[in-house]
């Protein structure tokens, strides 16, 4: 079997930039999206630069997309001979299958890869302590974008846990994916208080991932245990302890760190302490008009960046984009507070991300922009 090997540098740049080594391909190994998701922004770009470029892509991605769900996968299309070839050609022009893991693939991205690069795309969920796959989607489903990663491979069993505290119960068909099998490592090596703590007595090894059984037999991803998750970049990314060190900032009085698998940055909502940030940004006006101003709001980005970085807040835990709520996070709602000055509260996330998503996906886009 022949390998396309690509070598991503992480940068957020054009795909082609970086270095690939092409053999005779014949599969394709992407294990960080980012350079997916680049690609796919490159040509949604192209696409809005020109009504006739996006017309002339939007009829050939339909086109593949309508041979691709009846199983059928060409390169040989009149799209793919005036069109898609030149897109095709950036990775070697001769991709057959492609594989994905680290983290999971947009479903859009994942439909447009199919449909660009008129292949299969098949997604892979695991981690090292498992090789890497304990369940994948397969050849014969791979049309279907529901985000799921498949079911067990053959060789482990899964089982899903009860998660008490998140309200996750394996008799509903949801709880902490758990592999037991062959494929599973045996212990970290001189370390077996953590392998204690990863692998209980009967074998079954805990992700820290929260799955859900679909009706067709997959599981699909939909949480992670104490709230931490995994970035598009694969990073991993534990938003309590990240607020914890903005809330030392004495112009921050609570902040929501938020981000998915999906995302390869993370952004925050954030309630400035009134009287110490307008005394810095204050310009003779209302607190609420100097949260709503966006200059405003990318300077303090920056000063509580800044500050963050000092205190040891890695580059890719840090927000890319904020908004500022004017308002306390009330205790009525049950929301999220955390700050050094409001740590007493008990951590509501899920409220405040249902209440803040609009605006949450609203700063993604200002950072595609």
């Amino acid at each position: 079997m022949h390998l396309w090997v690509k070598i991503y540098s992480g940068i957020k740049r054009l795909p082609e930039n970086d270095v690939y080594c092409i053999l005779w391909v014949a599969g394709g190994l992407v294990p960080k999206q980012d350079a997916c998701h680049d690609l796919y922004d490159k040509i949604q770009a192209t696409m809005a630069e020109s009504k006739l470029k996006g017309w002339l892509l939007r009829s050939a991605t339909a086109s593949k997309r309508g041979r691709l769900d009846n199983g059928e996968v060409t390169k040989n299309t009149l799209w793919d001979k005036l069109l898609l070839k030149k897109v095709q050609n950036l990775l070697g022009g001769r991709i057959h299958t492609w594989v994905s893991g680290a983290a999971p693939l947009n479903p859009k991205v994942r439909g447009f890869i199919r449909e660009i690069f008129s292949c299969y795309v098949i997604e892979a969920y695991g981690q090292t302590e498992n090789v890497g796959c304990g369940t994948g989607t397969s050849f014969v489903n791979y049309q279907k974008e529901d985000g799921c990663v498949g079911p067990p491979q053959p060789w482990n069993e899964i089982k899903l846990a009860d998660v008490p505290d998140m309200q996750y119960f394996g008799k509903d068909g949801k709880g902490e994916v758990c592999f037991r099998g062959d494929n599973v490592m045996q212990g970290y090596y001189n370390d077996p208080e953590k392998t204690a703590k990863t692998i209980d007595e009967d074998g079954w090894l805990h992700t820290g991932d929260v799955g859900q059984w679909m009706e067709n037999g997959t599981i699909k991803i939909i949480d992670r245990k104490k709230h931490i998750y995994k970035t598009a970049l694969g990073e991993y990314i534990a938003p309590e302890k990240i607020e914890g060190v903005y809330g030392k900032h004495p112009h921050i009085a609570q902040m929501f760190l938020w981000g998915s698998s999906l995302k390869s940055t993370n952004v925050a909502i954030i309630v400035p302490e009134e009287e110490k940030f307008m005394k810095e940004y204050g310009k003779d006006r209302t607190f609420e008009e100097a949260c709503a101003d966006p200059e405003t709001a990318a300077n303090f980005l920056v000063a509580i960046n800044k500050f963050a970085r000092e205190d040891g807040v890695k580059g890719y835990e840090v927000p890319k984009a904020i908004y500022l709520e004017h308002e306390l996070f009330s205790v009525s709602f049950q929301s999220f507070i955390f700050s050094s000055k409001l740590a007493t509260q008990k951590a509501k996330r899920p409220s405040i991300q249902k209440k803040y998503m609009s605006i949450m996906e609203k700063l993604y886009e200002e950072i595609n922009n």
